[in-house]
């Protein structure tokens, strides 16, 4: 029958609009975090504001979500009415197809207008239609927030390149773990401007090239660089033939920053200048 169809399709009609309305609060607070995410806002910001702002949001998408327990399959009464508005009819017909004779049933002349009421509304179902869902949504949202949410997803997608997965996560990071620093040493000898020579490098893959234990010769007025990261403990010292205890080379000062985390991960340099073709020895060692 035309009319269980117009039904069926009002009434799914119905919930989609009602799921549609009470989901995008949640929507756009998801939109909001993931966007904000994707943009690095947790990696600017202390540690500790990542939790907190993942809590606050979380309470946010809690108290959006209010409304979705309270979504229910439509009822024929609330299908029928939409049918109606749907089709321009104000006096609802074809809830009157559905209504009974309460007063004059054992009356002929009463039987036969009441048949032809139901015949002229039932005519009139040739008109009747169930329009697609319109949840009208944005009334639910005055401040444009699903707008704002929408420019920050996009922004923040070409802004991750990538590392959407990460950023994303960054928002939970333990504020009470410590930063481990990776370990890495790096040295060599920056010969003096007028020799127009590179630099010599004393690790990596240039250093392999000569042999284990080999002396390095540079002209007089080169500096020795040692570059380390990770390895607070580590010492160098210095020490020509002649001397009878080693010099300690002390690391140059680190660039200042409130963030002690942040300050093990930046490298240390130690330098000496070499102002002696004298023999000498150059070691470095982690104190025990």
């Amino acid at each position: 029958m035309r009319l269980e169809r117009l039904v069926r399709h009002s009434r799914l009609a119905l919930f989609v609009e009602r799921l549609w309305r009470a989901l995008l609060p949640v929507l756009v607070v998801i939109g909001l975090f993931v966007g904000v995410s994707w943009l690095g806002l947790w990696l600017m910001l202390p540690v500790w504001a990542g939790p907190i702002g993942a809590l606050l949001f979380a309470a946010a998408a809690v108290w959006a979500a209010k409304d979705l327990v309270k979504v229910r399959w439509p009822s024929r009464e609330d299908a029928l009415a939409r049918v109606e508005k749907s089709s321009g009819y104000a006096h609802r017909p074809l809830t009157a197809l559905e209504d009974e004779i309460s007063v004059g049933a054992g009356n002929a002349e009463s039987r036969a207008i009441w048949a032809l009421h139901l015949r002229r509304t039932a005519e009139a179902l040739a008109a009747i239609r169930s329009k697609a869902p319109d949840p009208q949504a944005y009334r639910r949202d005055p401040w444009a927030l699903r707008v704002l949410a929408a420019c920050l997803l996009v922004i923040g997608f070409a802004t991750a390149t990538g590392d959407y997965g990460g950023r994303l996560v960054s928002a939970f990071q333990n504020p009470f773990s410590s930063v481990e620093a990776p370990t890495r040493l790096d040295a060599w000898v920056t010969p003096p401007v007028y020799t127009d020579e590179p630099p010599i490098y004393l690790t990596g893959e240039s250093a392999q090239l000569r042999a284990a234990g080999a002396p390095v010769s540079v002209p007089e007025g080169s500096v020795l660089v040692v570059r380390t990261q990770g390895a607070s403990e580590l010492v160098m010292t210095f020490a020509r033939a002649e001397d009878a205890e080693p010099l300690v080379i002390e690391p140059q000062e680190k660039e200042e920053t409130a963030d002690a985390d942040l300050k093990k991960l930046l490298p240390v340099e130690r330098r000496l200048e070499l102002e002696t073709p004298a023999s000498s020895n150059c070691g470095t060692a982690m104190k025990r």
